[in-house]
């Protein structure tokens, strides 16, 4: 690859604030991208939630001709990573959230890439807006400084089944930069000593989706019962497991609430715990440091299942949105994940955190063979982006 001796200047547009998955999905990419570049590296991130039509602050910002100016005066740009190719959004020119015109983007003259992507329409998706995104994958193709990459949560899938194969040899799929995030070691004083930490990522946004009590899936509320069943059963049998719920974001806090509402006083008293609801840099070190440390997780929310593969720490994923069931597929294991939004879950789930416990030693080393191997197709793209420079 290309080697620079100077400093890089990307102009960096995701979410920064508000989800640590995002944090950790750019900690790794950085790290790698940099690694791979062979130069530093000079951000300017800019917050993709402030140009969304639901924001109406001072500083919101478009996708104009004073975002193409800010992207010219810059080396290389970055969209992403992050779901932002979810075809939902009828404002938009592209009908995803960056809403960008192919007239305005031709004028970036810089090179462009948008990073391991996912492609969404889980939320639902119209004829009109699959019409608009195509225009928009049309006109990224047709740039000669344009890279488009999609991520390993079923997007590429998502990607075939609109359009066929048309755009399969012009897309990267590539793997979210969760799977290279790293934690420096750090103490945990105020965490309870000679204890197995067992980490838990609850998610309910989006709830008439996961659990709308209809069409045979559960209510949250009935999740939650089952759920906390499952717990008492694993704290039952294995004593020295404390449970720590693990926020991703402020709507996780109602969820975590949710189950602990379900669970008995004695387990709530004595060996369940929280972390805080951090943002950041150093948000991202102290919450993923604790899944470091763990025997095991469970997680609803994409990193949740990203970051422990990423860390060696045996995951499994608690499926209520596809992305999460996609995601373990892509990697081979599609055994690792569990749909809790069925009655009867409980016995399944109960049955694969034994089965983790039991073999954790041989899950770790599967998943250093998973990320050695996610490493070999992002160097690929990187070698491409550097091409490009």
């Amino acid at each position: 690859m290309n080697t620079m001796s100077t400093t890089l200047k990307v102009l960096h547009v995701a979410s920064f604030m508000g989800n640590i998955g995002d944090n950790a999905n750019h900690c790794g990419m950085r790290s790698v991208l940099a690694e791979n570049l062979g130069c530093e590296l000079a951000f300017t991130e800019l917050e993709i939630r402030k140009c969304y039509a639901n924001y109406a602050a001072a500083d919101r910002w478009a996708f104009d001709d004073e975002f193409v100016d800010l992207a010219n005066a810059h080396d290389l740009v970055l969209v992403g990573g992050g779901n932002y190719f979810e075809l939902r959004h009828s404002y938009s020119s592209t009908g995803t959230t960056i809403d960008i015109t192919p007239e305005r983007m031709a004028k970036i003259k810089t090179p462009l890439v948008f990073n391991a992507l996912g492609c969404d329409v889980g939320a639902g998706v119209t004829d009109e807006n699959v019409a608009k995104f195509g225009r928009f994958l049309d006109a990224a193709m047709d740039m000669k400084t344009c890279l488009v990459s999609l991520r390993n949560d079923g997007a590429m899938g998502t990607l075939e089944r609109i359009y066929g194969k048309k755009y399969s040899d012009h897309v990267y799929h590539v793997a979210d930069g969760g799977f290279f995030t790293r934690v420096p070691e750090r103490a945990y004083p105020e965490l309870p000593d000679g204890c197995d930490f067992v980490v838990v990522n609850a998610a309910v946004d989006m709830e008439d989706v996961r659990f709308p009590g209809r069409d045979g899936l559960l209510s949250h509320e009935a999740f939650c019962t089952e759920f906390a069943d499952v717990i008492g059963r694993l704290l039952d049998g294995h004593p020295t497991v404390h449970l720590l719920f693990a926020p991703h974001m402020f709507s996780d806090l109602k969820a975590m609430s949710r189950v602990m509402d379900a669970m008995p006083d004695h387990f709530l008293r004595d060996r369940v715990s929280s972390l805080p609801m951090l943002h950041g840099q150093n948000g991202h070190d102290y919450v993923f440091g604790v899944y470091q440390r763990a025997l095991f997780s469970m997680g609803f929310r994409f990193h949740s299942n990203v970051c422990p593969v990423a860390l060696g720490t045996p995951s499994i994923g608690l499926v209520s949105y596809p992305q999460v069931a996609y995601l373990y597929e892509e990697l081979g294991m599609p055994e690792r994940a569990v749909r809790v939004n069925r009655p009867g879950f409980g016995e399944p789930l109960g049955q694969l955190i034994d089965a983790t416990i039991a073999g954790a030693g041989n899950i770790r080393a599967r998943y250093a063979d998973v990320v050695r191997s996610l490493r070999a197709e992002v160097d690929v793209l990187h070698k491409d982006i550097a091409a490009l420079l």
